[in-house]
């Protein structure tokens, strides 16, 4: 059970104790209601304890020892959570946040995570072997603590805020997902996000159909309904199963680890100016050119091999981890 809960059911139950304590002094003692809430508070305290004048009635007497025996162990049950809770927020919580803040500061270029639910969690576990750091933007108490356990920088706060956006380093950040949960909030987070920065890549979740335009018109440059590539998938599977097999292996891992990737030319690498066929890309690294995307304009789809590689752009391949890293290294002339 969560600190705070714990706190709440002590501080409730103590509560209830010196309730049931005072009606039982009331009735059994024929006190006022001051003097029965009096005797019950030095009672359960272990302050000190003084019978009234004439001593207790037989009921009174077995009232108290119960009321000693239950009473105290809440007062210092209800004590030790709350002092807990209290080095928790005051001190850790704080401690972490500031770390929390200088670690998102000194990031450049990272990705920001907008919702760290189930669709946030599993973008994550797609980007981190990718080495990218990852600011998560989440209001949900669980959800930031999952991400604090995966080792991400957290911000524990409502990403619709245009404040939160900048604690995040919108300024300096590559890409921003909008995966929250309703559509409104994910409107609302692109619409701030856009404003802030024209030049930001900023990828939207849909729930609904209709939420796809808005997002759209809101800056979105990509929007994704996890609802729709589901039942996409499914169909593929029932209609073309061994095609749906093989298109999963890049994206879920498969018997061989297919992946891809896109990577950048620079004008250092010796394969500009080079064509496709003149690069050896295939024959050095095993890995297949998919497409080329160019600095302005359209991807070119499964380029032909005349096609003549130029510094800025970026190749996409699709291999294994091994046929790619050698392919980093030829594009570098290694």
């Amino acid at each position: 059970m969560p600190l705070r809960s714990r706190l709440t059911a002590a501080v409730a139950l103590l509560v209830s104790i010196a309730a049931l304590g005072t009606v039982a002094y009331m009735w059994l003692e024929d006190m006022t209601l001051l003097d029965a809430f009096y005797f019950t508070v030095i009672t359960i305290s272990t302050v000190g304890f003084s019978e009234p004048a004439g001593g207790f009635t037989p009921g009174g007497e077995f009232a108290t020892i119960i009321l000693i025996v239950i009473g105290v162990g809440t007062v210092f049950y209800t004590a030790t959570i709350g002092l807990e809770f209290t080095m928790e927020q005051f001190l850790g919580g704080t401690m972490q946040t500031r770390l929390e803040k200088r670690r998102v500061a000194r990031m450049q270029g990272h990705v920001i995570i907008c919702g760290y639910g189930r669709v946030g969690r599993h973008v994550w576990e797609v980007l981190e072997s990718g080495g990218l750091d990852v600011v998560v933007v989440d209001s949900d108490a669980r959800h930031a603590q999952q991400a604090r356990d995966s080792g991400l920088a957290v911000i524990e706060a409502d990403a619709t805020d245009d404040a939160v956006l900048d604690e995040a380093g919108i300024d300096r950040a590559a890409v921003l997902i909008a995966s929250v949960r309703t559509d409104p909030d994910n409107v609302a987070i692109v619409l701030s996000a856009r404003a802030k920065r024209s030049s930001l890549r900023i990828v939207a979740r849909a729930n609904e159909p209709q939420a796809e335009r808005k997002l759209l018109l809101a800056g979105a440059d990509r929007v994704v309904m996890p609802a729709v590539v589901g039942a996409e998938r499914m169909a593929t599977m029932i209609g073309q199963p061994n095609l749906a097999d093989f298109i999963d292996l890049p994206f879920r891992g498969g018997l061989v680890e297919l992946r891809v990737e896109e990577l950048a030319l620079t004008p250092a690498s010796p394969l500009a100016g080079r064509t496709l066929a003149e690069s050896g890309i295939r024959a050095a690294s095993g890995a297949m050119l998919i497409a080329i995307i160019p600095v302005e304009g359209e991807p070119t789809l499964n380029p032909p091999a005349d096609f003549v590689l130029r510094p800025g752009q970026r190749l996409a391949a699709v291999g294994t981890e091994e046929q790619l890293g050698r392919l980093r290294e030829h594009l570098k002339g290694s």
